[in-house]
């Protein structure tokens, strides 16, 4: 499976993966675009193509200079198992590294904890368990 990273997606393939989300059965992410739509943060999003197809996309946000933050990464749902998500996250922390960020952010949904310490085992991390943050170093 040959899995392209579009570090700046066209609007076509966030619109696409807007649309897959929003017809996703029991998903806990409805809307890859947040209702705040760079009013408080700048933002930006990183998508995988697989086949030429929009499979899953990742939004990072910056609240401040030193830290950003995966606000949302979807994958849709006949895509994963196949290492996409995990490829889009690595992706998505490297470009916050080469961007100079200091940490990364994360704070996963209820049924994404196995993801999460499967993809970051290659990277040094810690758990907030008070609010259930991860937070990455680079």
């Amino acid at each position: 499976m040959n899995i392209e990273i579009l570090e700046q997606p066209p609007e076509s393939v966030i619109a696409a993966l807007e649309e897959q989300i929003s017809r996703e059965p029991n998903s806990s992410i409805t809307t890859i675009r947040p209702e705040w739509m760079g009013e408080i943060y700048d933002f930006s999003y990183i998508a995988a193509i697989i086949n030429n197809e929009a499979a899953a996309i990742v939004l990072i946000r910056w609240p401040n200079p030193n830290v950003a933050e995966l606000y949302k990464l979807v994958v849709i749902k006949r895509f994963r198992k196949a290492g996409v998500g995990k490829k889009l996250a690595h992706s998505a922390i490297d470009r916050c590294r080469r961007e100079g960020f200091n940490s990364v952010m994360i704070q996963p949904t209820n049924n994404s904890e196995n993801f999460w310490e499967k993809t970051l085992n290659e990277f040094s991390f810690k758990v907030y368990e008070h609010n259930d943050m991860i937070d990455i170093t680079l």
